[in-house]
């Protein structure tokens, strides 16, 4: 039985040629993935962004639905903050849970996470979004950072994003020259394949990358001001290994750098789709779904807009009063005229046939339909007769909104786990802050390494229903009132027996911030507590009646929502 060991298969590379050729491989699969996302980026930012803008550009479209559906999408989609919400099973866990979670929120937005999530909310409307989450040794910070695809590659041959399916991943970038020969990560005989590769270097491959619409192809080698080197990292998941390749993959020899991955087990990447197609890596585009009726409709406005344009309004005069023609022509509107033997006829050209306005409407409402009634959801226009009829478009609509929102928060939350991972696991990772529970404010949190109960499977990490919402002061302060009317009035007396009640100072300045009324402090001035009532007693000699389930004493009192709200806490 003949021997076929990995190294009798492929003796003639060594691992860091073959990762390169199959790199290259990857690129060449995802070129079309890429060209079509930037002609829809090209679409969306219209004929007059950018170096190459002009009057015959191919992407000139007077309705710009794109544009139109991405700003409707994105809101919708994106959220204001990103939080964390941290469960354990384990009571005593519990308190430290509260902590980790104020070091976590604040660690997510002092590294700026909701952004990179929006970026690849907004990436995903035309192809995949992809963040990548690490360790940077420097700020000793984790950091969260978006990814474009046209610097992303990964295994052509994986049918899924599973560990043990794929065999790499990875993405181009720069770094300054003179920053990585200083920086220490490289040893002699890389810096030599470095120096090689930085010669005289400029972009090898796609002239037409999406970043190039703004201001074009730009050198980055050592004719820029600052020199740069394109290298490839790439995350090898069999061994938990990031390897650097050389930016000009056919002059590979060996790995520039090979490390073990310091960072939560599934990798530093996570992508972000809306509709995948089966047995396959890369999700549906939604821009590719609609577009080709974009261009249609786009096709028959402008046939529109050509005819409207050609029409005319002809004054026919007869050749025996052509004098009577000139006075015609250069009168104003509502004039009188008078002139002998005038014979004129009013003789109107061209002008938009009504079947393409109907057309238009008609394209239109089905590329609402097809994305998920847009025109509904971003509050464009009602598409039914009556507020019933829309209230049940709404629901229809949330549905796919719904499933596009659970993407996004399962993306978030993968970011949240790695983000969690290193400040659980980082030695050099401290904080110093402060959080509020309840009634209790300013509760000191001191974050140290190796103080540390239970272990981090112990406890269950995910994104807060709070950072789910992006919406208005006027819908925050809707929300607000419900929460009060709901909440806060019907426990009021349960929240006065247990010693507490709601600050409604600060209820009114939040209102009264969401509601824009800078004049909300104004209408309150300091006044002493009012005192709760005395209870009744009964008259001497005359037993107590029971008191009834639930309720005071027969004979006593109980205070009312606004009572209980108004009078001083129990101590």
């Amino acid at each position: 039985m003949p021997d076929l060991t990995i190294e009798k298969l492929t003796s003639r590379l060594n691992e860091a040629q073959r990762l390169s050729q199959a790199v290259m491989e990857s690129e060449k699969s995802l070129d079309s993935f890429r060209r079509q996302r930037t002609r829809f980026i090209r679409h969306f930012v219209g004929p007059y962004y950018g170096h190459d803008h002009g009057e015959t550009t191919p992407w000139r479209q007077p309705l710009n639905l794109i544009y139109s559906l991405a700003a409707t999408l994105e809101p919708a989609l994106a959220m204001q903050n990103l939080r964390a919400s941290i469960t354990t099973t384990d009571q005593q866990l519990r308190p430290f849970a509260n902590d980790m979670k104020a070091v976590l929120d604040y660690t997510l937005d002092r590294i700026g996470a909701h952004k990179s999530s929006r970026v690849a909310i907004r990436d995903a409307f035309y192809g995949l979004g992809i963040t990548k989450t690490g360790w940077d040794g420097t700020s000793a910070l984790p950091f969260s950072d978006p990814i474009s695809l046209d610097d992303y590659v990964f295994d052509r041959r994986a049918q899924e994003r599973k560990k043990g399916s794929y065999s790499f991943e990875g993405h181009r970038f720069r770094v300054y020259y003179e920053d990585l020969m200083d920086s220490g990560e490289l040893d002699d005989k890389a810096r030599q394949k470095v120096n090689i590769l930085f010669e005289g270097q400029w972009e090898r491959n796609r002239d037409d990358k999406a970043k190039h619409i703004a201001f074009g192809k730009t050198a980055y080698g050592e004719d820029a001001f600052r020199p740069e080197v394109e290298l490839v990292e790439l995350y090898i998941p069999h061994r938990d290994a990031i390897v650097w390749l050389p930016g000009n993959l056919g002059i590979t020899e060996n790995f520039l750098r090979d490390r073990p991955w310091y960072g939560e087990e599934s990798g530093p990447y996570d992508i972000l789709g809306y509709a995948w197609a089966p047995d396959n890596y890369m999700p549906v585009a939604l821009m590719g779904v609609i577009f080709d009726l974009y261009l249609l409709e786009n096709q028959v406005a402008n046939k529109v807009a050509r005819q409207a344009a050609s029409q005319k309004d002809l004054i026919v005069v007869d050749a025996p009063s052509p004098d009577n023609a000139d006075i015609i022509r250069k009168a104003s509107d509502g004039d009188v005229i008078q002139a002998a033997g005038l014979k004129a006829t009013v003789l109107s050209l061209g002008g938009a046939n009504e079947d393409g306005y109907r057309a238009v409407g008609w394209f239109q409402d089905w590329l609402s339909r097809i994305a998920g009634n847009t025109d509904l959801i971003g509050g464009m226009v009602a598409n039914s007769k009556t507020l019933g009829q829309d209230q049940m478009l709404m629901g229809n609509a949330s549905v796919r909104i719904n499933d596009m929102r659970n993407a996004v928060e399962q993306h978030a939350r993968a970011i949240v786990k790695k983000v969690a991972w290193y400040i659980w696991n980082d030695n050099d990772f401290k904080a110093d802050l402060t959080r509020d529970e309840g009634a209790l404010r300013n509760i000191p949190v001191k974050w140290r390494p190796f103080d540390r109960p239970g272990d981090i499977t112990d406890f269950d990490f995910n994104i807060g229903v709070y950072a789910r919402i992006n919406d208005s002061p006027e819908q925050r302060a809707e929300r607000l009132a419900a929460w009060v009317q709901r909440y806060v009035l019907p426990l009021a007396p349960l929240q006065a027996q247990q010693g507490s009640r709601v600050n409604m100072d600060v209820l009114m300045n939040l209102a009264g911030r969401e509601l824009d009324l800078a004049e909300i402090n104004d209408l309150w001035e300091e006044a002493a507590p009012l005192e709760s009532p005395a209870p009744v007693q009964a008259p001497t000699g005359v037993e107590s009646e029971s008191a009834p389930a639930g309720g005071a004493p027969r004979g006593g009192t109980v205070p009312s929502p606004i009572e209980a709200l108004a009078q001083p806490a129990p101590v």
